[in-house]
């Protein structure tokens, strides 16, 4: 079962040059698949959190053309599949011509709220999905993003009350914000990345202390790391 949804491209989901952030798409992305789980009876205000609720594991989006102010999009999502942990889920984003902006990949776990741990996905909750098991937007699996061993440098990061979602824990669109914020400023203002892989690997709740560490791996690629505890939370690597 492919779902679809129109969305508007608005003055807050534009950069300075008038094109669609990193962050729109991701964000139309995500609220598509919120959409499309409501549709099955599934969505946020649907389910019980002590019995489970989705949460994101890994993003890998890739960007072909980017939307600018005022345009018309319509994305599209389908569910892949799930094996007993983990399920899958792609997307499209057309514009109103019917070309190619860009594709997303996502993997996703049912999580226990009240005890913070994962819940078995069965087959039922699968087949109501109606999931496109061949269809596929990236020939590779989506997978975790190793960290990189050593840093260009490190800083504190403080945790906003904006950062936090529905389920007690930093929004996981609010890492990519973070990350922004982290790169040099040179890099901030020079480089549009094209593609976005993130990693979220422990949430972080709002008394945690977060230290941000950047990582340049290439002149085209950088990583941001999130830990706290001396564990990771979370991996962005942008990609031009």
């Amino acid at each position: 079962m492919i779902f679809k949804q129109v969305y508007n491209i608005g003055l807050e989901d534009v950069g300075i040059d008038g094109k669609a952030l990193n962050r729109t798409i991701l964000a139309i992305m995500e609220d598509v698949a919120g959409l499309h789980s409501s549709s099955v009876g599934y969505g946020l205000m649907d389910i019980d959190g002590s019995k489970g609720a989705w949460v994101l594991l890994n993003w890998h989006v890739k960007i072909i053309k980017r939307p600018v102010y005022k345009d018309k999009v319509v994305c599209h999502t389908w569910s892949r599949g799930a094996d007993r942990l983990y399920a899958l889920r792609d997307f499209e984003l057309y514009s109103e011509t019917g070309e190619l902006l860009a594709a997303g990949a996502s993997r996703w776990i049912m999580m226990n709220l009240e005890k913070r741990r994962p819940v078995r996905i069965d087959e039922e909750l699968v087949s109501i999905y109606k999931p496109e098991l061949d269809r596929h937007v990236f020939n590779e699996d989506i997978k975790d993003i190793t960290a990189v061993a050593s840093a260009d440098y490190t800083q504190d990061y403080h945790i906003m009350r904006r950062d936090m979602d529905i389920n007690g824990h930093v929004h996981n669109l609010s890492y990519l914000d973070g990350a922004y914020e982290v790169l040099p400023i040179e890099v901030y203002k020079t480089k549009e990345f094209n593609e976005i892989r993130i990693s979220y690997k422990k949430e972080i709740r709002p008394e945690d202390k977060v230290r941000a560490s950047y990582k340049a791996i290439s002149k085209d690629c950088c990583q941001v790391v999130f830990a706290s505890d001396s564990k990771i939370n979370a991996v962005v690597q942008l990609e031009v």
